[in-house]
Order: structure tokens, then C-alpha cells, then sequence
């Protein structure tokens, strides 16, 4: 148990890195370089942008790689929806959504609006709230990074620019 906690916590370290650098899909790709990536830069000193994490892995992927955005100049905002999401979220920027299920399209929408949203980090596109909010942000020009569980790979983490298969960029 503890050579496979040691493990997962090395896969989360570079994962960690790799999307705070720029939660950008082409750091996969031997031989993409730089300046191949049509997303914003998301380095030190570039224009701050704004982050919405919602539901996430078990673990604290998410609020590491928002802390890393934060030491960036970033921003970094959380919406919770269950107590599993408070778990495993430390810093600033969260809130609870504990409304009616049928409110969290106002909601989700009224959030995106007020904070500037630019983009979205979430754990599958296929859970309902995920996608109100996919659409909201579709309609927005807001960016979607969407991470799934490595399946055929344990303990990775798949990072993908809109959804997973037929809806990934």
C-alpha cells in the first residue's frame, strides 16, 4: 500500500504541473511546441484568467493545481455541491450550491457571469450539473477542460479540451 501511495502521489505531483502550466491538452503530444497551443498563456505575468473547478477526483488534484494557478496570478473558484467537494478542497474562492437541483442552471450561469469565468475544470462532462454547466459555458466562449480516471492506465489522470472521446477536441 504505501509503494502505491507513493506512486499516485508522484502521478498527482506531475499532473499537478503539467495542467497548472497550462491546462492545455498539446503537453501531451511529443514535439508540440509552445507556440502550436492556441490557448491563452497561462505563465507568470500573463493576463490573469478565472477558474471554476467543479466536482473533481477523490483526492486533491484540483485544489493543488488551483493553488499553482493562484501562484501564477490566477484565480481560482470552486462550486460545491455535495460534502464530498469540501473534502477535498482547500484555499479560498469556494461556495456551496445547495438549492433545488432545477435552480443550478440560473446559478451556474449568474456564477460564470459575475466572476468572469474563463474557464472550467471538472471530472466527467456526463453528470447532469456538468453539463448545464458545459452549455453555459459553450455559450460564453468559456474554456472546458474536462479530466477523466485513466482506466486502461491506473493512477493517471486523462485531461482532455471540451469532453472525453467523441466530444473532445
Amino acid at each position: 500500500p504505501g509503494r502505491r501511495v507513493n506512486k499516485l502521489r508522484r502521478c498527482i505531483d506531475k499532473a499537478e504541473s503539467l495542467f497548472a502550466c497550462a491546462i492545455c491538452w498539446p503537453w501531451f503530444v511529443p514535439g508540440f511546441h509552445k507556440a502550436n497551443c492556441t490557448r491563452p498563456d497561462m505563465t507568470a505575468g500573463s493576463h490573469p484568467r478565472q477558474f471554476l473547478f467543479l466536482q473533481g477526483p477523490t483526492n486533491f488534484l484540483f485544489a493543488d493545481v488551483a493553488n499553482r494557478l493562484r501562484e501564477r496570478g490566477h484565480t481560482a473558484h470552486r462550486i460545491n455541491v455535495c460534502p464530498g467537494d469540501q473534502i477535498f478542497w482547500r484555499g479560498p474562492g469556494a461556495v456551496n450550491f445547495r438549492d433545488r437541483w432545477r435552480l443550478w442552471p440560473d446559478f451556474i450561469e449568474a456564477f460564470l457571469d459575475k466572476h468572469s469565468i474563463t474557464d472550467i475544470v471538472l471530472l466527467g462532462e456526463q453528470r447532469d450539473l456538468h453539463r448545464v454547466a458545459i452549455a453555459a459555458a459553450k455559450a460564453r466562449n468559456i474554456t472546458v477542460t474536462v479530466t477523466d480516471f485513466g482506466y486502461i492506465r491506473p493512477d493517471w489522470v486523462i485531461v482532455e479540451l471540451n469532453g472525453m472521446n467523441a466530444d473532445s477536441l
